[in-house]
């Protein structure tokens, strides 16, 4: 059986088989009438009322009920350039960043916050009231993107979507990218902290979830297409766990309280380091496109002195050697049977997280042994991963620092992290 990729709109359509037409019309929203005072806000220059931003914010998302936007067709036809959904998303994509790469003021931060929540409440009066599914789903594109904003009082909004099981994954898949947008977002007043979420139980509830979603056992023997279809959905639960900087969480106390590291290596070794019957996906496992995410985010994280860093550098080779076999059957598959990896972009994604594990390894204690893992990257980027970001599906990259390494480099300790034996592993 041929493996196709299902792109978004396939996955949307499983489950919109409602949309049918509306039963009833909304009149369409007008755009605010302080659009000056709006921009002079964003641009963090003085602050508009409130109820402006309630006026954009429902401008933005009820459009999405209304032709042409929600599908229908407008008539009469209008003459020239038609408005559709994408020329919304990017409209709505410029309101919710601010227009400079500087350190926002506390008049942007409040245009963030105040439009944020806005949002959330437009949002779920479309989730509850919508005439359609399409009218839903499309809601929640717009809000996935909204998690651009930064606006703390988002996270629950999210959290909600994703643990509530009368939204279905197709309203979670776009919950994950709001979380990712949201934990991509450095805190406003000290750059130099990886997230503006500085409250350790927001982001200890944020890991909590999204582990329950990526380590979540399904039954065995599922039909190629469902186990294609749960990968697709989780792959943006994991690109969100990857956004998370710290490799542990702890809470005020120091206490351990999320692991990041420990699920994404799960999926970055495609639970080869645990027992089978815990495995996630039976007979599936975790997708290239996953692990790649994971291996990115384990290598972007800030180090914990309770890690075992030659262990992790052992586990992230073993996913690194899978993924070169991937690369090898890409080269010579036929087109229908294509992963479609963007194997140059993940190339030089990956070159840019080991360059920023190698600065995180060099503040390891000596006695964690880090230099390992460090040998490790400085072999990796120019002989394996240098070809493939010059080069894609085409490249012969040398593999031969992952398999040394396989052989030469035993880990020490089988235990992830020394806090917690649940991280125990085996070493095949």
């Amino acid at each position: 059986m041929r493996r196709v990729l299902l792109p978004l709109f396939i996955v949307c359509l499983v489950y919109l088989s409602d949309c049918s037409p509306a039963l009833f019309a909304i009149d369409p929203p007008k755009r605010p009438t302080d659009g000056n005072g709006i921009e002079n806000m964003r641009q963090g220059n003085q602050a508009a009322k409130k109820e402006s931003l309630i006026e954009l914010a429902k401008f933005i998302i009820q459009r999405v009920r209304v032709a042409p936007f929600n599908g229908e067709e407008l008539k009469p036809k209008p003459v020239g350039p038609q408005e559709d959904l994408e020329t919304l998303m990017v409209e709505a994509d410029r309101y919710f960043r601010l227009p400079t790469q500087i350190t926002p003021n506390d008049v942007q931060l409040q245009y963030t916050r105040d439009l944020g929540r806005a949002i959330e409440t437009e949002v779920f009066d479309v989730l509850e009231n919508g005439a359609n599914k399409l009218e839903k789903v499309n809601a929640m594109r717009i809000f996935g993107m909204a998690g651009k904003l930064a606006c703390e009082d988002l996270v629950p909004a999210y959290l909600k979507i994703i643990t509530e099981d009368k939204y279905g994954p197709e309203y979670k898949i776009f919950a994950f990218q709001g979380l990712r947008n949201l934990l991509l977002i450095p805190d406003p007043k000290n750059p130099a902290r990886p997230h503006f979420i500085s409250d350790p139980v927001k982001l200890s509830a944020i890991y909590t979830e999204l582990d329950k979603v990526i380590t979540k056992k399904h039954p065995a023997k599922l039909r190629p297409e469902d186990a294609l279809l749960i990968q697709y959905i989780r792959r943006e639960a994991v690109r969100a766990m990857a956004a998370i900087k710290f490799s542990v969480i702890r809470n005020q106390r120091a206490e351990m309280v999320g692991k990041p590291i420990w699920t994404l290596l799960r999926v970055a070794s495609n639970d080869k380091f645990i027992a089978p019957k815990d495995a996630a996906l039976p007979d599936y496992g975790y997708h290239i496109l996953e692990r790649i995410e994971a291996i990115i985010g384990i290598a972007s994280e800030l180090p914990d002195r309770s890690i075992n860093p030659d262990l992790v550098a052992y586990m992230v080779n073993e996913g690194l050697n899978d993924i070169m076999t991937y690369l090898g059957k890409d080269k010579s598959a036929d087109p229908r049977d294509k992963q479609l990896v963007p194997w140059r972009t993940s190339a030089a994604r990956m070159i840019d997280a080991f360059k920023i594990w190698k600065v995180g390894l060099e503040k390891m204690p000596v006695a964690k042994t880090p230099t390992i893992a460090t040998k490790l990257i400085d072999l990796l980027i120019p002989k394996t991963l240098t070809p493939i970001e010059a080069n894609g599906v085409a490249s012969t990259p040398d593999i031969s620092p992952i398999t040394n390494f396989r052989r030469d480099n035993k880990p020490k300790s089988t235990q992830v992290l020394d806090e917690d034996p649940t991280t125990v592993v085996t070493i095949p």
